[in-house]
């Protein structure tokens, strides 16, 4: 399997962590999906899914191999780009997000001036690899916490499947993956550190907050709480209702729900809580940097 894709025969080549964060914005996929290096036509996997996935989203060559010595991944020769270290728990193939950005500005779609079918010789693949190679060791992105969030749980997945045996292990395995998966938010740092409870001491550091508990509104502001700590409270703050659309509608949709019908929720959200004296508040105006799930949505969770 692979990570890389475009949408057409030499166009961009994106990650398959940006082609989820498209489809969980705005439902959007592409028709075909072809390899940015040898042109064959690639199957999208876990991409176009609603809900959570607890696997990585990537491509793979389901209708015939990748040609002509390639596999669908860049080739990379400087020994500290290419030996960087990893988890042994995780598949070296296997990408998550690394960089958590705000959304991009709209662009608008621009056709390849690259006429199929491209020179798909050995030469010609092994060019393109190597200088897509040449840039270094690409960092997948996102601009959704919830791509975020399927990665981090994805780690507790793959630990407590490696650990079946011995599932007291699970956790301890679990922090080892996590510590290896390097993400920046406003600095470098890593998923284990990257989530925190709201119980943990922050100073002033934004983190993922993670937690789980009720909605309750006040005059136009919503107030989740969270079960373990009684004190903090994550502000919903949305002023243009109207215009929102895809995810953040979405969001917007299942507090609504959680709120009117009594119902918990295990949320998550990006940022750095202030004291007013009485409670710690985190302020949420942005709901690209939110996610939730209704607790009997989805198993047990961490």
């Amino acid at each position: 399997m692979s990570d890389l894709a475009t949408t057409e025969v030499g166009g961009e080549a994106c990650s398959a962590w940006i082609y989820r964060t498209l489809y969980l914005d705005n439902h959007s996929i592409a028709d075909n999906f072809y390899c940015p290096f040898c042109d064959i036509r690639l199957c999208p996997n876990n991409i176009d899914k609603d809900g959570e996935i607890s696997k990585a989203p990537h491509f793979s060559a389901k209708w015939g191999p990748h040609i002509n010595g390639c596999d669908g991944t860049p080739i990379v020769t400087e020994p500290h780009l290419r030996n960087q270290p990893r988890s042994h728990y995780i598949a070296r193939d296997v990408k998550y997000p690394e960089v958590f950005t705000f959304r991009p500005a709209p662009r608008v779609a621009q056709k390849s001036e690259i006429i199929s079918p491209r020179d798909t010789s050995i030469n010609a693949i092994h060019q393109r690899r190597g200088n897509a190679g040449s840039l270094g060791l690409y960092k997948p992105s996102t601009y959704l916490l919830q791509t975020l969030v399927e990665a981090y749980n994805s780690a507790w997945t793959a630990a407590y499947e490696d650990q079946k045996e011995n599932p007291k292990n699970a956790p301890r395995v679990a922090k080892q993956i996590l510590q290896s998966m390097p993400l920046t938010l406003d600095e470098g740092t890593n998923y284990w550190d990257a989530f925190i409870f709201p119980s943990a001491k922050n100073h002033g550091t934004r983190r993922i907050y993670k937690g789980s508990g009720i909605v309750e509104k006040r005059e136009k502001l919503f107030y989740l709480s969270d079960n373990k700590t009684p004190d903090f409270f994550v502000v919903i703050d949305i002023q243009d209702v109207e215009s929102l659309r895809g995810y953040r509608k979405k969001m917007l949709d299942l507090i609504l729900s959680a709120q009117r019908d009594l119902l918990a929720i295990k949320w998550y959200t990006y940022g750095s809580p202030a004291s007013n004296g009485l409670m710690r508040l985190l302020n949420v105006d942005n709901l690209d940097l939110f996610y939730a799930t209704l607790i009997h949505e989805r198993g047990p969770t961490r």
